[in-house]
This record gives structure tokens, sequence and C-alpha cells, in this order.
């Protein structure tokens, strides 16, 4: 079968990229798109500043707010970034499908095995009807044990059971050296 899916996805992405490319020349054109990029670009900037006077001059504990960036640098950095969030939250709505798409198989999956277990079960209560009254056609003198019998079923556990044969065999060999000591 064809995963139309992760094609779908793959298209996606390659489709963002050009669409980024699309803002960042729409930003110089548009006047309402342009001061939203030149506001981005410059937050980014004096974050930026900030950054590097804290982490590099640890020195100098006020930032200069007042350093200038040009209009169409900060245009571009402004772009840059709405263009580079646009890629970021394709790429955030495709691994949220993605995860949507995934837990709905496994639930699909999930409830398909319940409805084979439940047939079953069914299954089992009818052939134990016909089994029983083949036996009191057959057998009409015994009596049907099946509801005084318990079934206890021990599921047993890898580690568990290394666990109880260490620590049983040594507490055995503890008893047989106490006893062999006296």
């Amino acid at each position: 079968m064809i995963p139309f899916f992760k094609i779908g996805i793959v298209l996606i992405r390659q489709v963002s990229k050009p669409i980024s490319g699309y803002i960042k020349k729409k930003a110089i054109e548009n006047k309402k798109f342009k001061s939203i990029c030149i506001y981005c670009g410059k937050k980014y900037y004096f974050f930026e500043q900030y950054i590097q006077k804290k982490f590099y001059n640890s020195n100098a504990t006020n930032v200069n707010y007042s350093s200038y960036i040009s209009e169409n640098k900060s245009v571009n950095v402004g772009s840059e970034i709405l263009g580079e969030t646009i890629i970021f939250l394709v790429a955030a709505l495709i691994i949220i499908a993605e995860y949507k798409r995934n837990s709905l198989k496994e639930a699909k999956k999930e409830m398909i095995l319940n409805h084979k277990l439940e047939t079953l079960k069914l299954q089992v209560m009818e052939l134990q009807k016909e089994n029983d009254e083949i036996m009191k056609i057959v057998l009409p003198n015994k009596k049907n044990v099946r509801d005084s019998r318990t079934f206890d079923v021990n599921h047993s556990n890898f580690f568990k059971d290394i666990y109880n044969r260490i620590f049983t065999k040594s507490n055995d060999n503890t008893t047989y050296e106490d006893d062999g000591g006296e």
C-alpha cells in the first residue's frame, strides 16, 4: 500500500519553504506586514544584544537598548523569523497529526482484538454447553463437575521466576548448612 499520508507530509514540508520565501518578499511590499517584520526584527536584535552582553561580557550589567538596527536589516530578520516560525508550526502540526493518526490506528487494533476475544469467549461457552449436553446423553448418571472446578492460571514472569529460584536456593542452602553444622 502506498503511504499517502507520508507523501503528503513531505509535500507540505516542501511547500512550506517557498511559502516562507513568499512571506519574505511580501514583507517588503506590504506596509502593515513590513511593520510587523520590523517589530519582530528589532525585538530579536535587542534580545540577541542582551544575550551577547550577558554571556560574553559579564562586567556590563546594563544593556544599551538604544543601539540602532537598520530598517532593511530588521525587515530581513523579522521576515526570516516569521518564515522559520511558519516552517516550525507546519512541522509541529505534522507531528501532532501523525501522533493522532497512530493513536487512532492503535485504538482500532485494540477494538478489533477485544471483539475477537469476546467472540472466542462466546464460542467457548457454546462449546461447553454442547459438551454438557453430549455428556448428559453419553453418561446420564455422571454429575457435571465443571461448575465446582476452579481454573487458576499462573502467568509466569521470567524475572520473578529467576528471583524466586535464586533466593529459594540461597534459603535452602542456608538451611542445609545450619543442619549440617550441628
